[in-house]
């Protein structure tokens, strides 16, 4: 995973991009439909031939630890319940292939709920819906939903012999707070105009993969040498009173 980062009076901004691969065409075509069967107006029925837009992005502010954080989410759904305000009433929607082998549920607790869970459990989202989807006569049919609380997805991570299970809450959020302190270690430059990139290595799967996750680092790449930047020349104008870039050169 690369991330971009930009230090500008003491606070880090930061993207990320992900590139979806081809094979995930399929599964997220069943999503689009798993969610506009969700979101319907009760007695109604989904057109699919509409556009879908997957989600909308929300702005959130939160505590971790010693670090404040705002960030962007996209929103899946949510709850109709005035008496939920936001993010207490949004709910992430998730496909997964059903599990039909003893290796698939085992990867499903080990890495899947760890994913989902670290995905949700910073951004505040209480609740994550599940449709499981098979694969018959050539066509990805959702056969069942499920629905699970953000707090309890730790505990379908499986148990090891030492006692402690596979992954643990406390033990994530102290290496999260561990990588904000990484990125604060490696980027010194406060200037809006330069864009750092880092890169987080990939950890594959296998024996001794709890402690190798643990102990991954960021590494500083190249800066970017193009004229991209994460914070316009708007923000920079009117929200952090900086003169803009053409004034400057």
């Amino acid at each position: 995973m690369e991330i971009l980062v930009t230090l500008c009076n003491g606070t880090y901004y930061m993207e990320t991009f992900k590139v979806k691969p081809i094979y995930l065409v399929d599964a997220n075509y069943c999503f689009k439909n798993f969610k506009r069967h969700l979101t319907l107006v009760e007695g109604a029925h989904p057109d699919i031939n509409l556009p879908e837009d997957s989600y909308y992005s929300a702005v959130m502010k939160t505590q971790c630890e010693r670090y404040k954080l705002i960030l962007s989410y996209g929103v899946d759904a949510e709850r109709d319940n005035h008496d939920l305000v936001p993010p207490g009433n949004y709910i992430d929607i998730k496909t997964r292939h059903q599990i039909n082998s003893e290796q698939n549920k085992n990867n499903f607790r080990r890495y899947t709920t760890l994913k989902w869970w670290s995905q949700a459990v910073i951004a505040g989202i209480p609740e994550v819906i599940c449709g499981w989807r098979d694969n018959k006569n050539e066509q990805v049919i959702l056969s069942s939903m499920e629905l699970t609380k953000t707090e309890h997805l730790p505990l379908k991570a499986p148990m090891m012999v030492s006692g402690r299970r596979f992954w643990e809450a406390d033990a994530c959020l102290e290496t999260f707070q561990i990588l904000l302190d990484n990125i604060k270690d490696l980027i010194k430059e406060d200037d809006p105009r330069i864009v750092h990139r880092l890169e987080l290595p990939e950890v594959k799967k296998g024996k001794g993969v709890k402690k190798r996750l643990q102990a991954r680092r960021f590494k500083l790449l190249e800066k970017r040498q193009d004229d991209y930047a994460i914070l316009p020349d708007w923000y920079l104008r009117e929200v952090l009173w900086i003169e803009n870039r053409e004034s400057r050169q």
